[in-house]
């Protein structure tokens, strides 16, 4: 039987920043911190992402009883989409349990990665040594799979270097796609139009400006621009975009972030701790 989440679903932006984060006074208004969203559907938190901006989210998490399980979605495992993880509070309170899901060439690739990552001699704790119990799950490009709560998470191939997965999440009758780290060449926006045909809410990858996608073609990133024509084939009924290069300041963001909202109402600019109601 399928969940009514109703008006209970919340999407927050804990970091939007790509590639590195940004911790300096002229980027705050729209934050520093690298990839990490929550969405809280009924008594569900998914996490998409552990950027740093996991840290923030941790430390809230770890002050609510609320809570007890837990699921991350990793869209890859480049370092600012899982930098957040050796900070992430829950990981050290054994009354949590966390569900890791992401994509994987091998077996087991998903876990040793993570465990590789966070353990001596890059961090003192490893992985496999937190209190809080930890259930990895591999997922396949084109796989639907059921989450806790009922909720419908269904995956695409990303264009992006490395193994990268984009994610459809369905609570009810809402439904939330994930699109980070994905240029949209014109194979990638048919397919992408069609995974994201009437989401409610379309989260975008907006690393480059128009001006500077051209000198970075090829690196699996998009612009504003792109995210608009995408929105506009497939039907989204609000657009954020995120990942900005660490680089862009607040007067640049807030000039693209003008540019947008002059042609694409339903378009806007994460900050960091925006709160989007779904």
């Amino acid at each position: 039987m399928e969940e009514d989440y109703g008006k209970q679903i919340q999407v927050t932006c804990w970091g939007c920043r790509g590639s590195c984060p940004a911790p300096y006074e002229n980027r705050l208004q729209f934050g520093g911190n690298t990839s990490c969203y929550s969405v809280e559907a009924g008594n569900e938190l998914l996490i998409l992402d552990g950027g740093t901006g996991l840290a923030g989210l941790g430390e809230t998490l770890a002050r609510r009883g609320d809570v007890k399980t837990i699921t991350i979605l990793f869209s890859h495992l480049h370092l600012d989409h899982i930098s957040g993880i050796p900070f992430f509070k829950p990981l050290y309170q054994p009354e949590r349990t966390i569900h890791i899901y992401g994509g994987e060439e091998r077996p087991g690739e998903l876990r040793s990665s993570l465990e590789a990552v966070m353990g001596p001699p890059y961090w003192p704790v490893s992985l496999k040594d937190c209190p809080a119990r930890l259930e990895y799950r591999s997922l396949e490009e084109g796989q639907r799979a059921v989450l806790p709560g009922g909720i419908i998470l269904e995956t695409m191939r990303a264009n992006h270097p490395g193994r990268t997965l984009l994610y459809r999440i369905t609570a009810g009758n809402k439904k939330i796609v994930y699109g980070l780290d994905c240029e949209m060449d014109s194979q990638v926006m048919e397919a992408l139009a069609h995974f994201a045909r009437d989401a409610d809410l379309m989260i975008c990858d907006a690393q480059y400006s128009p001006e500077d996608y051209p000198g970075h073609r090829g690196w699996g990133h998009s612009t504003w621009q792109d995210g608009v024509r995408l929105a506009k084939r497939c039907g989204a009924k609000k657009v954020c975009f995120s990942h900005f290069a660490w680089e862009y300041d607040d007067r640049d963001l807030l000039k693209m972030d003008r540019e947008l909202r002059r042609i694409f109402a339903r378009g806007f600019f994460a900050k960091e701790r925006m709160v989007i109601p779904v």
